[in-house]
């Protein structure tokens, strides 16, 4: 674990210091580190001398706690009300890395003097105090690492916050948008709660902002990581950092930015597509020329939901993939029930072009796609359930006689299932009564006018028809008159 004497130092040598505001009382503060101390095994320090004395405590000269710095000493216990949150002058309050218990007291907001606050890697639990935003002078915020649950804490209008790090815990909702106002943030971790939601806007526009990193989490929608970092306006040179791995986000856009640490551009296990990777692929260059750190952007989860589709005879059956509408040198592989069935260079699938039938159309497709210009990436869509509408064979009518006289009533033999669109890839035979075929058409569309196959007029009687289409066979009577 890193350890964190550097903010303790750093306070000293360069904040103010802010004892003049708070009310220094050296003999409650010792009560109340007593207090403190009958609660944590193993002891860090010796209680039977002066606090001057106690270890990892420092004091300012008016002989109040100032600095608790006590991280990675495997210390148990809590931190119960009126112990640590009455020390009024206290700056730097380092537990990291223990084995702390229960939860944040509520008085912890009275410590308005605080500037550094690092309770990361113990197992503290519960919501945090409601009241954080009263802790004004903070500038970095370490809580990762502990069981922490509830909304993310809020911290009103307070400039002065530099480092935000909530990481590990198990808090949802999704992002305040009072984080608007930590105009000053550089570092936000939240990786590895269970966050929701869409990005703010606001987010990419935070002018210092430099690390982001949010993996792990629930978010969804489109990701704007094009970081608004101001090197001049912050005073710093900075290489950027940027995680939304292992989240839901469907699309990010173009990231004008190249300034990232090594590595550290990371988009992978999300729900993106070629759209959002291709445009972006000099973001994942490796070390040697023509190569890509692959596992920054690979894999990605489908990109698509399960879905039911349902068709009838009548509609054009597309599976539409909805993706790849800005890329080209996409290759997509169909599979119905699991097995390939056709590679085509569309991001769409056409079932008329593959099945001659539609009876043999239902089952249940997946599609997975590859681009000869992002190496080592599969996508998968979810799968669709394709359903087709097929008439029912026994509510199929036929007329039991026409008169095709040439009045324009009656004139031709109609079967109203073929009007209405189904069973028109077909065979239909008409025969005479002594079973002679007469008539022979493949695809019948409702023509018949009683004729024989040579274009004769058949005479007025009684035949028998045959109808087959798609593996039902229809037999009757008809009779033609004029």
């Amino acid at each position: 674990m890193k350890k964190n004497i550097f903010w303790v130092i750093l306070f000293f040598c360069c904040h103010p210091v802010w004892g003049q505001d708070c009310e220094c009382h050296p003999d409650q503060d010792l009560q109340h580190m007593l207090r403190w101390a009958r609660t944590l095994s193993p002891l860090p320090f010796d209680t039977t001398g002066p606090l001057t004395n106690w270890s990892g405590i420092s004091l300012n000269e008016d002989g109040c706690v100032q600095a608790i710095e006590l991280p990675s000493l495997a210390m148990k216990g809590s931190i119960p009300y009126n112990t640590v949150g009455q020390l009024s002058c206290l700056q730097s309050l380092n537990l990291s890395d223990n084995k702390l218990s229960g939860i944040v007291p509520v008085d912890l907001v009275d410590l308005t003097q605080l500037e550094y606050l690092n309770l990361s890697y113990n197992s503290l639990v519960g919501p945090l105090p409601p009241d954080m935003a009263l802790l004004s002078h903070l500038t970095a915020v370490r809580l990762q690492s502990n069981k922490f649950s509830d909304r993310l804490p809020q911290f009103g209008d307070n400039p002065n916050l530099i480092e935000l790090f909530l990481s590990d815990n198990y808090f949802y909702g999704e992002i305040p948008a009072s984080y608007e106002l930590l105009s000053g943030l550089e570092a936000l971790g939240l990786q590895n709660n269970d966050l929701t939601g869409p990005l703010p806007e606001y987010l990419a526009q935070l002018p210092c902002l430099y690390v982001f990193v949010i993996s792990g989490n629930g978010f969804s929608g489109y990701a704007d990581i094009n970081l608004a970092f101001d090197q001049l306006l912050c005073n710093k040179s900075r290489s950027l950092v940027v995680n939304i791995s292992e989240n839901e986000f469907t699309h990010i856009p173009f990231v004008s930015l190249t300034t990232f640490a090594e590595d550290k551009f990371q988009v992978q296990n999300n729900r993106l597509t070629f759209d959002d990777i291709l445009p972006n692929i000099h973001l994942f260059e490796g070390i040697f020329i023509g190569s890509y750190s692959v596992e920054r952007y690979a894999p990605q989860k489908p990109f698509s939901r399960d879905t039911t589709l349902i068709f009838s005879t009548r509609d054009n059956p597309l599976i539409q993939l909805n993706i790849d509408s800005t890329v080209t040198g996409s290759e997509y592989t169909w599979y119905k029930d699991d097995v390939a069935i056709t590679t085509t260079g569309h991001n769409y699938l056409d079932l008329k072009s593959v099945f001659n039938l539609p009876k043999d159309m239902p089952g249940v497709y997946r599609c997975e796609v590859i681009n000869r210009d992002v190496p080592e990436l599969t996508l998968y869509s979810g799968n669709y359930t394709v359903q087709i509408d097929l008439p029912d064979q026994f509510n199929i009518e036929f007329p039991s006689a026409f008169t095709p006289n040439g009045d324009g009533y009656n004139d031709t033999f109609i079967i109203p299932a073929i009007q209405e669109g189904n069973y028109l890839v077909n065979e239909f035979d008409v025969y005479d009564r002594e079973g002679n075929l007469v008539l022979h058409i493949n695809n019948y569309l409702n023509g018949w006018d009683g004729k024989d196959q040579s274009q004769s007029d058949l005479p007025i009687g009684t035949y028998y028809y045959r109808f087959h289409s798609e593996g039902n066979t229809f037999k009757g009577t008809i009779t033609l008159l004029r």
